[in-house]
């Protein structure tokens, strides 16, 4: 006989590339977290993506991520000639969660 048991849920890690110039907020923490090694959940962040309509007026669904830690800050692939230099963040995430959004149907 099988018996089917919920498992350890995973959260898979997260990939960020952004702009070179506007990431010094990132690289402080990256120094912070892994370079000095303060990488306690009083240290991790949160966020979110929400998913909007093709019109932008209405959310469909937004995901919220929770205790959120960066473990690589590097530079992105050479870009070509006149584009702009681009970072990489990888970062663990620890708890997600859906909201699903009402287009008022």
């Amino acid at each position: 006989m099988t018996q089917n048991a919920a498992g350890a849920l995973e959260f898979p890690n997260l990939r960020i590339e952004l702009a070179a110039s506007s990431a010094e907020t990132w690289r402080a923490w990256f120094s912070t977290f892994v370079i000095a090694g303060n990488s306690t959940t009083a240290n991790e962040k949160s966020g979110s993506l929400s998913f909007l309509t093709p019109n932008l007026a209405s959310v469909l669904a937004t995901i919220s991520f929770q205790n959120l830690g960066i473990f690589r800050l590097e530079a992105a692939p050479a870009a070509a000639s006149g584009e702009v230099s681009r970072l990489v963040a990888d970062l663990y995430c620890e708890r997600m969660d859906l909201a699903i959004g009402s287009l008022g149907l």
